[in-house]
């Protein structure tokens, strides 16, 4: 990667609460690997005009990459409080410039993890929903420089402006549908807007991301790890 690139490159993660302090991790983990390029690290603070996670859940994600954007990076990395690197981060920054966006499979399909009420606003039906891939949100890279990438973001940004982030990701009254099992809010409608921009990652994408206990690979480059 060359120092253009580096430069168009960004970190971006919100951690507010209880998750200020492995907010702190990551920031001291990305140091700890040699991370050069840009960084936005709001730990137990939200971006400006944010609203809370009480008003409106990981609207807050929208807003950093938002923040992001507007100063100018190209190439955004939203990671979750509860990862942090344990290696140097060019393979991942390589596949998101070379690709277009990294995310990762939850193994759910959005049948399982979207509520009625936000199917009925995406015009899909649970049928069809069994048959599309849940991806997680917690590690999303994101090449603005494609046009198929701003569209997906701005269709993200939509459902979260519309309300349809909240919902419970704890309890299944949000549809009667046996195959629901809950709404995964920011996660749930990053999929839809996934599905209706004909972008998949492949199933053979490189496994970046572990949890914690689980074994590492050559490709290992965060370790998922909460309070």
């Amino acid at each position: 990667m060359n120092a253009m690139e580096s430069n168009k490159f960004c970190i971006v993660n919100v951690g507010t609460n209880g998750y200020a302090t492995i907010s702190e991790r990551l920031n001291t983990s990305l140091n700890n690997v040699g991370y050069s390029g840009g960084r936005l690290i709001y730990s137990g603070r939200l971006p400006e005009g944010s609203p809370t996670h009480q008003e409106n859940p990981y609207a807050f994600k929208i807003y950093a990459i938002q923040h992001a954007l507007n100063l100018g990076y190209k190439q955004i990395l939203w990671v979750d409080s509860s990862l942090y690197p344990i290696r140097p981060l060019d393979d991942i920054q390589k596949y998101i410039i070379e690709n277009g966006w990294f995310m990762f499979r939850t193994g759910y399909n959005l049948a399982q993890s979207v509520s009625d009420r936000t199917l009925e606003y995406s015009g899909v039906l649970r049928d069809e929903a069994e048959h599309i891939t849940e991806y997680a949100s917690g590690c999303v890279g994101l090449n603005f420089e494609l046009k198929e990438v701003r569209w997906l973001f701005d269709s993200w940004k939509r459902y979260m402006t519309d309300g349809q982030f909240n919902g419970s990701r704890s309890h299944d009254n949000q549809s009667q549908d046996p195959r629901f099992l809950f709404h995964r809010q920011d996660q749930s409608c990053l999929s839809l807007a996934m599905y209706t921009h004909r972008i998949e990652v492949p199933v053979d994408a490189p496994a970046f991301c572990h949890y914690y206990g689980t074994p590492q690979t050559e490709q290992t480059i965060f370790m998922i790890h909460g309070i």
